[in-house]
């Protein structure tokens, strides 16, 4: 894997000579620099109060990456990194509509609860939606490639 050398990567790229698992680690490292980033956006990292949270998350995003690739690889094993991205975009979308309409419910809802019963119901639904939305790609993607 190259960190720094672009163009040894573009060469091999073009040569076709990358497996679908080195392609792979080339994504996880996006998501999990992506994943930090979105963590340390609010606040210095340890400062932050939920960095314990974003922690777990990047987590579960890499355990997703694997575990879709395991699905690609046990059907027809091509074109992976495409199908993940492809598929991603429209459930993102449905993603992005349920939880604005998650959200809005629980801003009413805000005014009538406690602080305390409104936080855990709230992070309760939103790790529930990410777990159905990566369930959602997972089973595309093992449809897509065919896989038992």
């Amino acid at each position: 894997m190259y960190f720094w050398r672009t163009e040894l990567l573009a060469r091999d790229l073009k040569a076709g000579v990358l497996s679908s698992r080195e392609k792979m680690k080339y994504f996880l490292a996006w998501v999990i620099l992506i994943g930090l980033s979105f963590s340390s956006i609010e606040a210095a990292p340890l400062s932050h109060p939920h960095w314990g949270e974003d922690i777990v998350g990047v987590f579960c995003l890499v355990g997703f990456v694997v575990h879709c690739h395991r699905l690609n690889q046990k059907g027809d094993g091509s074109e992976f990194i495409e199908r993940l991205l492809c598929v991603s975009w429209p459930e993102a979308m449905k993603l992005a509509i349920c939880s604005v309409v998650v959200c809005f419910t629980f801003s009413l809802a805000d005014r009538f609860t406690p602080w305390l019963v409104w936080k855990i119901i709230s992070d309760a639904l939103e790790w529930l939606l990410l777990l159905f939305f990566l369930r959602r790609i997972s089973l595309r993607i093992k449809w897509i490639a065919g896989a038992p």
